[in-house]
């Protein structure tokens, strides 16, 4: 049943993902939290009013050579709210003003949730391993093929624990 649902999940996610990429390939709003001066409308990205008009006075001050630190301290101490109601960061106003900036964390932090994702593969293979192994007797009955990622190239005299070799490789890939 485990291994139904597993699979089930693993399809939906698929079908949310290349719906969102078609969706955005023909210029829609996919994801995320829409920028400061747009929102989403129907499900599409339009101008919100208030905010660009607000937009238009950080992006001068970065024009007239005001640093983002300052940008940040001028538009806290107006009292103009952030997206999200909040204070203005210096990190936040420099994804503002410099769209390569935005673009730049928007990569780092899919980098980064990829090599999260990853690591938890690579941990619940060892655990899956380490109970193989305290399961199956001497380590005499395996055979690793790869010392790089045991995971993935392990083998065992006992066809019975097979099985379980499959679950490590679907965890580690």
């Amino acid at each position: 049943m485990g291994a139904a649902a597993h699979l089930e999940r693993g399809l939906i996610v698929k079908r949310l993902k290349s719906g969102r990429r078609a969706k955005a390939e023909r210029g829609g709003y996919a994801t995320g939290a829409p920028a400061y001066g747009q929102q989403a409308v129907e499900r599409e990205l339009a101008e919100h009013p208030d905010e660009a008009t607000t937009l238009e006075q950080p992006r001068a001050w970065h024009t007239e050579g005001v640093g983002v630190r300052n940008i940040a301290r001028r538009l806290n101490n107006a009292g103009i709210p952030s997206k999200r109601g909040g204070r203005w960061h210096p990190t936040t106003v420099a994804r503002l003003v410099n769209p390569e900036a935005r673009a730049y964390a928007r990569r780092q932090s899919a980098s980064t949730r990829a090599f999260y994702r990853e690591q938890t593969h690579r941990d619940r293979a060892d655990r899956v391993l380490q109970r193989l192994q305290q399961r199956c007797s001497p380590m005499s009955d395996w055979t690793v093929y790869s010392a790089h990622d045991p995971a993935r190239w392990l083998n065992h005299r006992d066809p019975m624990v097979w099985p379980e070799l499959h679950q490590v490789s679907r965890f580690s890939g």
